[in-house]
């Protein structure tokens, strides 16, 4: 609920008010007045979302900053109503009250926010100028939503499940998050303000924040099976992100080197957001779309370090396959969803889908979370990838060869209408081959990437126009002439190396 609600609570009890008290073994008689409570407690509060609510407590945008990031978006503690969530993050916002959180995280056209809620007079006013959200009444260990998620939330609202029910709730949890999802269970007042809540209204407040003890104690069967990620126990906020221990041991396992492999972990791949744009000046500067660099955790940072790897750093990303590579580690099984048609959220003509197991690319920067990487949408296409499924990625040990030559194919598609990610028009390939010195102009846009990966598809803006090029070949060293050169099915370094660049005949598709 938000965080007016408890101050609300608080004054009634100071004023010696005393409300309507049930048995607690009179499950229906709670249930009915909860709902009858904040119905009454719903029409006290203001209309018109986060900017009609004056100072929005900083405890609540700390809270709403770390589902933010759980969402693939940015870290801010501002609210931010523009879209923070275009990556598709997927949220159950269980005690959602009358829509706070919603303007907190903003999410966008591919984010998911769903609130959940008791009261019928608290969601409609949820439901005031929130088009985008979907809102529901109930219990959330009756609801029957779609599992998925990546974020479960109670804030404000964990303390109004009965001890009794908290292990149906943390069964439904397991079923609605999807691999990688995380639990968040928060107080924007801190455990104090809960434990005197629960002391003056017993038939509302109904348990207390859980304590690490209870969490990691053995036997303890309503936290079977979780692993807490995060937390934080101060006077003024309260938070625990909790993981499946299954998963969180799954995503942890595969940290070694190998002979071919400084460094490899799995992660969740998405879409690399357009706020990740470097500032003015940097080389990759607009070029997030048409350039071979990933978003990296800072673990690869410190592997780079430990290991004094040289410039250029190269690292591999392979698709997880649930035919065909099954990874084993800690005990577990880490499968991903099958190879699809058409990946969802990245935009795209479908020819440009790709059957590659493996892109070569090069890091950006190392600020993603722990468990993420953040990609261009062309390796999402190439691997046939959707955003949250699941990567391996390695820090690859030993040279990537220099490439001489590079093969390419001039695309052209039937459909005008096939824009990027970022809505830029999809030029025609003849009318590239009739830019003055194409080729040079080619040639100085591949600076743009690392390394070159056979069998994809890689654009590059020229004039407001973005043009497509599948990659048909790449030759080490100087081409097909020359000893020792040869071709590469894995891809070539473009970076510190002589690249030229052949044509093949334009294909419509």
């Amino acid at each position: 609920m938000v965080y007016r609600v408890n101050k609300l609570l608080s004054l009634s009890s100071r004023k010696n008010v005393s409300g309507p008290s049930v048995s607690d073994d009179d499950e229906e008689a709670r249930d009915v007045l909860n709902e009858v409570t904040w119905d009454v407690v719903s029409t006290f509060l203001p209309i018109g979302g986060a900017g009609g609510r004056g100072n929005v407590p900083k405890s609540v945008l700390l809270i709403a900053s770390l589902v933010r990031v759980y969402l693939g978006g940015s870290n801010t503690n501002t609210p931010n109503p523009t879209k923070e969530l275009e990556l598709g993050g997927r949220i159950l916002d269980v005690g959602c009250g009358d829509g706070l959180m919603y303007d907190l995280l903003g999410p966008g056209p591919e984010g998911w926010y769903e609130g959940l809620d008791v009261s019928t007079g608290m969601l409609s006013r949820a439901r005031l100028g929130r088009d985008d959200g979907v809102w529901g009444v109930g219990k959330i260990q009756d609801y029957e939503g779609e599992g998925g998620r990546d974020v479960v939330l109670f804030n404000g609202s964990w303390q109004y499940i009965g001890e009794d029910d908290r292990g149906r709730v943390m069964g439904k949890c397991k079923e609605l998050l999807g691999r990688g999802g995380k639990l968040v269970i928060s107080h924007y007042n801190g455990r104090g303000f809960v434990e005197e809540e629960k002391a003056k209204n017993p038939g509302v407040v109904r348990g207390l924040m859980p304590t690490r003890g209870e969490i990691e104690e053995e036997g303890r069967e309503e936290w079977e099976g979780w692993k807490v990620r995060e937390w934080k126990d101060e006077e003024k906020v309260f938070w625990v992100v909790l993981e499946r221990d299954d998963v969180a041991r799954q995503l942890s396992g595969s940290q070694h080197p190998s002979p071919t492999s400084y460094y490899s972990r799995n992660l969740y791949a998405l879409p690399i957001p357009k706020s990740f744009n470097p500032p003015p000046g940097h080389f990759s500067r607009g070029k997030l779309q048409d350039g071979d660099k990933c978003c990296l955790p800072p673990a690869y940072w410190k592997a780079i370090q430990a290991n004094d790897v040289e410039v250029p750093w190269v690292v591999r990303i392979s698709r997880i396959d649930d035919e065909k590579d099954v990874y084993r580690e800690g005990g577990m099984e880490l499968r991903t969803m099958k190879r699809v048609n058409k990946p969802v959220v990245i935009k795209g003509p479908r020819d440009m889908v790709g059957e590659r197991d493996s892109v070569l690319g090069s890091p950006l920067d190392f600020r993603s979370g722990s468990q993420y990487v953040y990609l261009p949408s062309w390796m999402f296409r190439a691997l046939s990838l959707r955003p949250g499924s699941c990567v391996r990625v390695d820090l690859v040990r030993g040279p990537v060869r220099k490439g001489g030559l590079v093969k390419l194919r001039p695309l052209t598609f039937k459909h005008r209408d096939a824009e990027g990610d970022d809505g830029i028009e999809t030029g025609r390939g003849e009318d590239f081959l009739k830019i003055q010195d194409h080729q040079s102009v080619l040639e100085t846009e591949l600076k743009h990437y690392s390394t070159i990966t056979p069998g994809a598809v890689i654009g590059f803006v020229y004039n407001g126009r973005r043009y497509h090029f599948e990659v048909m070949e790449t030759w080490t060293g100087g081409g097909r002439e020359g000893g020792g050169n040869r071709k590469s099915k894995e891809g070539v370094r473009a970076m510190d190396a002589d690249v030229r660049v052949e044509f093949t005949r334009v294909k419509t598709v």
